[in-house]
This record gives structure tokens, sequence and C-alpha cells, in this order.
């Protein structure tokens, strides 16, 4: 039994100076879950083998401070303050008796500047953001010595962007990143996520953060049916956050499944993109890539010995987006995405794909609509997955991807008032980081 609560609070205040474009924006999120699990495991003949109670408790404080100051025409300045408060504390206990117990503070703070400027037909944006990140995990477990980890590193992510439009219908940009992707709360919980009689699943505390250096180079052709973008990119990923299985330290019969670093990805390869208007109703948004990817780790083989790997595969990837117009009220839309298979370091990804159709018809004088959707109408999407590493393994996991969705949408007044608009912002987390 697992009933979960989640709380989100989110206060915004903007101010517009009498500068056009010149703002100063503060925002504050806050965000609180609950998830109590009670937990039965039967044997085969429907006999009570043990029972679980595990309460975890996070919570998240995000606070942004932004400044927007347009110099001039052609030069602009922007400055920001954010500060991160993440925590999680979990409690286990097995047959109702204390079994045990995990906390996980972080702390970030980081500041950041950019300055842009326009001149003739170049233009560029330099971009700098400083960070403070400091981390405390403390686990506990009943005849075990309590274990404990800190870390606090100080970062510096360097931006740079460079354009060229030489003509109206002809764009070049150039542009260089640093960034940084931390694991997720559930990523570094020791305290088992999930459990069966083969398999446990628990995080990992000692996780280190994972470093992406970037480098792209894209051309943008306007025609007259839209825009076409292609490009190259180099990607370097260090300390890359991966699902791995090993030997379970607490039961000889089964695998963990955990969180690990394994040591770089090589990444390189080319992409392309448009937004197109095939027909007065037909229009099109469109996105591919394919790259060669290197990546190299160490795992564990079948007699528990470490070993170095390195694997290089050549993924690919396609979605679309079509919309057609029936009339001015009806819209009708298609949606299809292709994610090609991954040879990894300890566990490989097979195909995976689906398509989704919908309906948008518009009611009361344009200011309502009244929606349909089918996502994964062929029941296609689900991860399969196989390895060797440290045992022959394969499998596949499925969730509910295929569902119906209807929607009511109104619009109340004229549209003046508005909400804020949000300044988009990157979580800086890995999603997930294996198999599923």
């Amino acid at each position: 039994l697992n009933e979960s609560t989640n709380q989100v609070y989110n206060l915004g205040y903007k101010y517009e100076f009498e500068k056009p474009q010149k703002t100063f924006d503060v925002e504050i999120n806050y965000n609180r879950n609950d998830r109590p699990e009670d937990s039965v495991f039967l044997d085969g003949d429907n006999n009570l083998l043990q029972t679980n109670q595990i309460e975890t408790v996070g919570q998240n404080v995000i606070v942004n401070v932004d400044f927007v100051n347009p110099i001039n025409d052609k030069t602009k300045l922007e400055l920001g303050l954010e500060s991160r408060f993440d925590g999680t504390d979990n409690t286990f206990d097995r047959d109702f008796t204390y079994f045990s117990d995990f906390d996980y503070k972080r702390n970030i703070q980081s500041a950041y500047a950019n300055y842009g400027k326009q001149l003739d037909k170049w233009s560029y944006q330099v971009g700098m953001r400083l960070e403070s990140f400091q981390v405390e995990a403390n686990f506990r477990r009943v005849d075990e010595n309590p274990g404990q980890f800190k870390d606090d590193i100080f970062t510096v992510y360097p931006s740079a962007f460079l354009s060229y439009v030489p003509t109206e219908k002809n764009t070049f940009n150039l542009s260089y990143s640093r960034r940084v992707d931390r694991p997720n709360l559930g990523q570094v919980n020791p305290i088992r996520n999930w459990s069966s009689p083969t398999i446990d699943q628990e995080g990992n505390p000692n996780l280190e953060p994972q470093f992406t250096n970037s480098v792209e180079l894209n051309y943008t052709r306007t025609t007259k049916i839209g825009a076409i973008t292609s490009g190259v990119f180099f990607r370097y990923i260090n300390d890359p956050i991966n699902q791995v299985f090993i030997q379970s330290p607490y039961d000889p019969n089964k695998k963990l499944m955990t969180f690990d670093n394994f040591e770089s990805t090589t990444e390189y390869g080319i992409e392309a993109s448009g937004n197109l208007n095939l027909k007065k109703w037909w229009s099109v948004n469109y996105g591919g890539d394919v790259y060669f990817r290197n990546a190299t780790g160490v795992v564990e083989d079948v007699n528990q010995n470490l070993v170095e790997k390195t694997v290089l595969s050549t993924p690919f990837n396609a979605r679309m987006n079509h919309t057609f117009k029936a009339n001015k009220k009806l819209t009708f839309t298609w949606f299809a995405m292709y994610r090609g298979g991954v040879e990894d370091i300890q566990f490989s990804n097979k195909v995976m794909w689906k398509t989704d159709l919908g309906a948008r018809y518009s009611i009361l004088k344009d200011q309502g609509s009244i929606s349909l959707r089918v996502n994964d109408i062929f029941n296609t999407m689900r991860a399969r997955f196989y390895g060797e590493n440290p045992d022959i393994a394969t499998g596949q996991f499925r969730w509910e991807s295929r569902m119906v969705n209807v929607n009511f949408n109104y619009r109340f007044g004229a549209g003046k008032n508005r909400a804020l608009q949000r300044k988009q912002r990157d979580q800086n987390e890995t999603q997930g980081g294996g198999l599923f």
C-alpha cells in the first residue's frame, strides 16, 4: 500500500522599470512530498514472509532573483542569484521493528552573469555561473556502523554563444557550455525502493554529479514554408550516472540494482529539426539525431571481479508532430517518436517507439475548447534491455503509456491579466539514469 501526498507552493514578484525590458524578478518555490509504504511479502503458498514499513519525506526550497538590464538597443546584461535547499528523511521498519534510516541534506548557492552584444551581422553572449555545492548524508542500519557522506564543491560554469546572420534567410550559431547533472534524491537513497524474489533496488549516497562539456555548430535556413536547422555537436560527459547490477551484499541469492558513476562518455554526431507549414491546413514539427557514443566504465563480472569495459554505439532518435486543421474550429494532431537501441557498458537498451493521436474543438466563441488525446495507440511503449555482466539477463519494463485524455479549457476575460511569465530553469538533475 502506497498513498503519497505532494504539496507545491509558488510565489512570484516582477518589477518592470520605466526603461523597456528592464526587469527585476523574485520567485520562491516550495515542495513537500510524503510517501509512506506498507508492503506485505508472501510465498507461493500464501504464507507471510515479511512486512515492510517505509516513511519517506522530501522537501525542496528554491529562491531565484533575476535582474535584466538592456544597456542600449544592442547590449544586454543579465544578473541572478539562486538558493536551493533539498532534503529527505527516510525510516525503514521490517516486521514493525526498526531496521534502518537515512537523511540527506543538500545546499546549493549560485550566482550568474550574462553579457550580450549585437554587432551588425554578428552577435555574441558570454556568461559565467559560480556555484557552491554542499551535501551531507547519514545512513544507519541495525548491526552496522553508521555511515556518513559529506562533500563540498565549488564549480565555475562558463558559456559562450556566437551568431552570424549574413542574410535574412541564413543564420549560423556556434556555442560552448558546461553543465552539471546531479543525482536526484531517489538515486542517493540507500533504503530499499522495491524488492522482488531475485532483485532489490536502492540508491547510492556516494554518487558524484556528472559534468558535461558541449560544443555545437548549427545552420538555420528560412524558407517560404518554415525554418530548417541542421548541425553538428560534440559532448564529453565526466562521471556519467548509470544504473548498475551487482551481487547483493545482504543476500547471496539476490542481485542489487543501484546507481554508480562510470568513467566517461563521449558523444559526437549530427542533428536536424524544423517547423514547416506544408499546406494552409497542414504543419509539422520534427527533429532527429544520429551520433557516435563511446562509453567507458568499470562493472562487475560473473566472478564478482571489477573489470573495465569500453563500448562504441551509434544511437538514432527521431520525433515528429503533425497538425491538421479541418476547419476554423476542429484540429487534429499526430505525434510519433522513435528511440533506437543503445549498447551500453553493463545493460543495453532495445528500440522504443510510440504514436499518439488527438483532436481539439473550439467552443463558446473560441473562449473554450474540448480536446481528446489517445497516447500510445498501439501500446508499444516499453523499455527492453539485455546484458551479460554480472549475469546474462534480459527483460522489459512496462508502464501505463496507453491512455485516453479528455480535457476542457476555458479562458476567462480578455487575457489582459495573464499569469506572470516564469523564467525557464533547468533542474540540473539526472532523470532515471538507467534501464527505466
